[in-house]
């Protein structure tokens, strides 16, 4: 399942592994070759593509990237959570990405981690992005996580919620989850896109997204390339 934002009358980009689509149901099977995209239904559809394993979005990007781990340090990182004394933020080269990463270690869930403005790493720090509401990062888990995307909206704060499960459990008060497949803890490198404000309105059609101030994630793992855009 894609969500049902995908079929609410907005672009919307979808972005899968087909090999861990494969695995989740079928893993002693083994993908070999791609030949066809069909589709059944009525709309519009543009950029069909296929990429290699660790090939980048070669595409131009036109947002704001806030974290791709390049400049080597973990500036704007805030650990939070139980077992503190055992976590860190870290600034690693990745070998099957080609580039450097951020790797987040603590107590599974127990611990969180905050990025918003690099250079004030505090609670009182934000983007404060008022008009690029697609969110996008690219992680590889191997355990459960949680991922808070901490916004604004016309009836006060939210946190739009995503976790590696196949349902959506929404919500009507401050927390929105969805899930974002199973296949997203797998240990691979996956590339996650949500559009924020099809998200929203997925559970409170009425609330209006107003500002994007800061990602947040629970759970050990590795992620890079956290960006929003329009």
């Amino acid at each position: 399942g894609l969500g049902s934002a995908a079929a609410i009358g907005q672009w919307t980009h979808i972005r899968r592994d087909l090999r861990a689509d494969l695995k989740e149901a079928q893993p002693d099977v083994t993908l070999l070759e791609v030949n066809a995209f069909l589709i059944r239904g009525s709309g519009r559809i543009d950029d069909l593509k296929l990429l290699g394993d660790t090939a980048p979005d070669t595409a131009p990007f036109s947002g704001t990237v806030y974290e791709d781990a390049e400049d080597e340090t973990v500036n704007g990182w805030m650990i939070y959570g139980n077992a503190l004394s055992e976590a860190a933020v870290t600034n690693v080269y990745d070998e099957n990405l080609g580039s450097r990463v951020i790797q987040l270690q603590g107590a599974g869930t127990e611990t969180g981690y905050r990025l918003a403005d690099e250079a004030s790493a505090t609670w009182d720090s934000k983007w404060g992005n008022t008009t690029e509401f697609i969110a996008e990062w690219r992680m590889r888990y191997s355990e459960s996580f949680v991922v808070f995307i901490d916004v604004e909206t016309s009836a006060g704060h939210r946190y739009l919620l995503y976790t590696p499960v196949d349902y959506d459990n929404l919500g009507a008060g401050e927390n929105i989850h969805h899930g974002v497949g199973s296949a997203a803890a797998g240990g691979e490198w996956v590339t996650i896109q949500r559009d924020l404000r099809a998200d929203l309105q997925d559970a409170q059609p009425d609330v209006a997204l107003l500002e994007v101030n800061a990602f947040l994630i629970r759970g050990s793992g590795r992620i890079d390339d956290i960006r929003l855009s329009e």
